[in-house]
Parts: C-alpha cells; structure tokens; sequence
C-alpha cells in the first residue's frame, strides 16, 4: 500500500479512545510497511500524546502564555474544556509533526510546557 495522503481520526478526547487511536495508528504504519520497532514506538508516542496533567483543586482554572505555545512550527494545542480540577486531571494534549517520532514528541512536549495552568 502507498501513502494516499494524509488520514485524520477524530475522537472525543476520552481515555478509553486510546486504544482506539492507537489501534488506527499501527494499522496505517503496518499497511504502509513501517519496521516493527518504530510501531512500538509509535504506540507509545499516541499513548503518550504529550499530556497536559494538573495537579490541584480549583473550580476557575485559566491557561496562559498560549500564544508562546502555538507558536511552535507545525504543532498543535487541544485543550478539553473542563471547568475544575480536584486532584489529578488530564486538561488537553499537545500534537506535532516532525521528521521523526522523536522530533515529533520532543515539540510536543515544548507546547505542553509552555502552558501556565492557574488554579
């Protein structure tokens, strides 16, 4: 199989859409005849998918210094909209393209670290 352009899979941004995301991942990689080791890593990388995790307890939570963020070439923000924290909670992921996994993973961990949470 040839690459035909690009596939886009959107799915509410839920937990339990990982093994959803993944599965479709790996699929395209193995159609497309990607060597075993980067569909491991690939699997990893959408398990990953550079969270934004928040540790506190607020009801009026506010980011900051999105623009910064967003202004990382061929990256993306989505951040879920969910209105409090208590505890431990997963408030959006950050998205890249790169020449690599690598590459990819490494620019979206930059636009998950320059978001300021404020609780």
């Amino acid at each position: 199989m040839t690459s035909s352009g690009p596939v886009v899979l959107r799915i509410a941004p839920a937990g339990e859409n990982i093994v959803l995301a993944r599965t479709v991942a790996a699929s395209m990689c193995a159609q497309l005849n990607f060597p075993i080791d980067q569909l491991d890593d690939l699997r990893l990388a959408v398990d990953e998918a550079c969270a934004l995790l928040v540790k506190g307890d607020s009801a009026d939570m506010r980011f900051g210094n999105l623009g910064t963020a967003l202004a990382h070439p061929d990256t993306d923000l989505k951040l879920f909209g969910k209105p409090e924290v208590h505890g431990s909670r997963r408030l959006g992921v950050g998205l890249a393209l790169g020449a690599s996994i690598d590459e990819a993973r490494a620019k979206a961990r930059d636009v998950v670290a320059a978001i300021r949470v404020e609780l």
